[in-house]
């Protein structure tokens, strides 16, 4: 009975430690970010400029959720002398992990599904077909943060979603200001 009381004494006080930091560190934020997306499938191999804006609530300074908004911009690539462009953008919802190594520097693990619409436009010669598509795939990514003045903080990220028919990664950097 006496390591059961000890055990929940414990317990509680870990709660307690991180409650009253959380305060600190929890709350809203939004963030916006540039960076290069990478389109590699069966023998295409496209990049482009892509663009994300995203707004999250972290729980502390460990845990938190994310939504982003992400255009990828248009990767191009010619096969066998069709020239082929894929146009895509969607909406990426994540669980984010936070590790702290210090007071401005940390590292982050995020993972969740992205949603998205692409439209794939073939062209040789005169000629052209365009498709048009919906899908969700699992989606994932790690990073660092960097912390700035006040509620400022900026972020390098390597984002990963994992679609069925080859690799699709965007490599970004950007802020976020919390509330």
């Amino acid at each position: 009975m006496r390591k059961v009381v000890m055990l929940m004494v414990f317990c509680g006080s870990l709660g307690a430690a991180p409650g009253t930091h959380a305060d600190e560190t929890s709350g809203f934020y939004l963030g916006t970010s540039i960076g290069e997306a990478r389109n590699e499938s069966g023998e295409f191999n496209g990049s482009d400029i892509a663009f994300k804006v995203s707004g999250g609530y972290a729980f502390n300074q460990y845990f938190g959720i994310e939504a982003a908004y992400v255009d990828t911009g248009t990767q191009q690539d010619t096969l066998d002398g069709v020239k082929v462009q894929i146009e895509s953008s969607g909406v990426i919802a994540s669980a984010l992990l936070r590790l702290p190594l210090g007071e401005t520097f940390s590292t982050f693990g995020k993972i969740g599904y992205a949603f998205y619409d692409s439209e794939t436009t073939s062209r040789l010669g005169n000629l052209s077909a365009r498709e048009s598509g919906s899908d969700e795939d699992l989606a994932y990514s790690v990073g660092i943060e960097l912390a700035g003045a006040d509620a400022l903080s900026f972020r390098a990220e390597y984002e990963v979603v994992d679609v069925s028919e080859g690799d699709f990664q965007i490599v970004s950097v950007g802020a976020v200001y919390k509330f």
